[in-house]
């Protein structure tokens, strides 16, 4: 149901999007670049938004696979447990919008991933604590962040090319790389309670995951292009 009102709130934006995309290969054809064979694994900056993805993309799968089962081990009912998660998925639609179009009115968008880290780190703090408070307002910073971070990376796979084959490229390479390193996330999580005994180790990976975002995403969102970096 809430895909399908998506849907519908989005078709307006569908040919203004061709429009714009009929203009930008107008524009990127005209580029002495644009015919340039793109070699994306020698592209440091493909690398940079690869690992942002795959650190994104680690964040959610963890998140989806024991964040109900933490909150459940700070106290609260599996119920309750799972529509405090459900509200963090609705906390991430309007993120969703409005993050691309903040990112692609800035031809730098470094402020953006810094923002998106301390929204990650904030709320996984909030996680530490047993009050419902805490853990509500903590639940839904994380899902705005998780919301921006993740239409943020589609974005870069847009901006950070000069060429519709360079996106396609980047797209394709940057999604591979970051969900294989990705689906290691939940298990490593899992063997880290496991090993500890509790679930602050887990937390504790998370705002790592976090802090990656930002490292390997601080120079991904700066005004280059991988066709400049072969």
């Amino acid at each position: 149901v809430f895909g399908v009102i998506a849907l519908v709130l989005w078709l307006p934006n569908v040919s203004k999007g061709v429009k714009k995309e009929r203009r930008d290969h107008i524009n990127q054809s005209n580029h002495p670049d644009s015919n340039k064979k793109v070699k994306v694994l020698k592209s440091k900056l493909a690398w940079t938004i690869a690992m942002v993805m795959a650190f994104q993309s680690m964040i959610f799968y963890t998140n989806v696979a024991w964040i109900p089962t933490i909150l459940m081990d700070r106290g609260l009912s599996p119920s309750t447990a799972g529509y405090l998660f459900m509200l963090s998925q609705f906390a991430q639609v309007p993120m969703t919008f409005v993050f691309p179009i903040l990112a692609s009115k800035l031809k730098d968008q470094r402020m953006l991933v810094v923002v998106i880290a301390f929204l990650f780190i904030i709320g996984y703090c909030l996680f530490f604590t047993r009050a419902l408070i805490f853990l509500v307002i903590g639940i839904l910073i994380i899902g705005l962040a998780m919301g921006a971070c993740f239409s943020l990376c589609m974005t870069f796979f847009s901006i950070r090319a000069r060429s519709s084959k360079g996106s396609i490229a980047l797209s394709g390479f940057g999604q591979s790389i970051g969900y294989l390193i990705a689906a290691v996330g939940p298990f490593f999580v899992g063997w880290l309670h496991d090993t500890t005994g509790h679930w602050n180790s887990a937390i504790i990976a998370l705002i790592t995951m976090a802090v990656l975002v930002l490292i390997f995403g601080y120079p991904a969102a700066e005004n280059k292009f991988i066709e400049d970096d072969q």
